[in-house]
C-alpha cells in the first residue's frame, strides 16, 4: 500500500478512480484513499476524480455498468487539457461500443 501511495503522489497527471458500489476490493481501496492518513496526506484533490457506479461489481458484469464506466471515462478524457483540442476520436470510440 505504501508503494501504491507513493506512485499515486509521483504521478504528474490526472487520476480517475472508478468504484463499483458492490465491489469489495474497490470499496476497500476507496475507503483507504478517503480515510487512511498516509493516503489522505498524499491525495492530490485537484488532480483526481472519483466516480461511483452504484451496484456495480468488480468486473462490471452488466452491460449497463460497462457503459456507465465507459461514459465516465470518456467524459473524464474529454476534460483533460492534453485532449482539449482533439476529442473527435472519443465520439468515434463511443459510437463503436454501444
Amino acid at each position: 500500500n505504501a508503494a501504491l501511495a507513493q506512485a499515486w503522489v509521483a504521478w504528474p497527471g490526472q487520476l480517475l478512480l472508478i468504484v463499483g458500489g458492490a465491489d469489495l476490493s474497490g470499496q476497500t481501496f476507496d475507503h483507504q484513499v478517503q480515510h487512511h492518513p498516509a493516503w489522505r496526506s498524499r491525495r492530490p484533490a485537484a488532480r483526481w476524480q472519483r466516480v461511483l457506479l452504484p451496484g456495480a461489481d468488480h468486473t462490471l458484469s452488466r452491460n449497463e455498468w460497462r457503459i456507465a464506466a465507459r461514459d465516465a471515462l470518456l467524459a473524464w478524457l474529454a476534460c483533460q487539457p492534453a485532449l482539449q483540442n482533439d476529442v473527435s476520436f472519443l465520439d468515434k470510440q463511443s459510437s463503436n461500443r454501444t
